[in-house]
């Protein structure tokens, strides 16, 4: 299978098989690890978020994990896409994790974005889903391409600001140990990002 420019790109179905394979076994592990320890955080709490830095290097990993996103749009690998995406919300539990980081740091603007990257995440997340339906990559024109794009590229854009905005809010004491626990947190390799580069959103943040 071709892209509209000529280069080849893996068969949707083919990506589609491994990347939920993937996706079910990072929630596996995302499960396992705060039950046996090492290999991962400390979780330090019931709700299984981890404590404030924990929750916090959850939020960089998440940051770092939409990095790859745009790329997968612009090759039309929707279900790579997609699998980034769902690793955030889904297995990390973003959403909750911007709330109990919100409440935690008695941040109200925090749960405001909470609520609203909730939905927009949730309009990714259907956007880059109709394209694998509607659309074949081999066939399909650059027209046809270009609109499941703008579409796409407008909730990542609103998304990625979103997150951006939040990390904005963080603390300043609490991004050092939160980058080193997100830097040392085993990743998934379909999510498309150095091991080492998790920790990169610490950088942004601070107020």
């Amino acid at each position: 299978m071709t892209s509209v420019d000529g280069s080849c790109v893996p068969s949707e179905k083919v990506v589609a098989a491994l990347s939920r394979r993937e996706v079910v076994a990072a929630a596996s592990a995302a499960l396992v690890l705060p039950l046996v320890g090492g290999g991962g955080p400390a979780w330090g709490d019931s709700s299984g978020l981890g404590n404030t830095t924990e929750a916090i290097a959850t939020v960089f990993v998440c940051r770092r994990a939409m990095d790859p996103v745009k790329g997968y749009i612009a090759e039309g690998q929707w279900d790579r896409a997609r699998s980034n995406v769902n690793y955030c919300t889904r297995v990390l539990r973003l959403n909750s994790v911007l709330k109990k980081v919100s409440n935690d740091i008695d941040e109200v603007e925090g749960l405001e974005i909470a609520g609203d990257l909730l939905n927009t995440m949730s309009d990714l997340d259907s956007s880059i889903y109709t394209p694998i339906f509607a659309f074949d990559t081999a066939s399909g024109t650059q027209r046809s391409f270009a609109k499941y794009q703008k579409e796409c590229y407008r909730y990542y854009d609103e998304s990625v600001a979103l997150l951006d905005r939040f990390i904005q809010l963080l603390p300043s004491e609490l991004l050092a140990e939160s980058s080193q626990l997100a830097d040392a947190r085993p990743l998934p390799k379909f999510l498309g990002i150095p091991q080492s580069a998790a920790a990169a959103g610490g950088k942004r943040g601070g107020k």
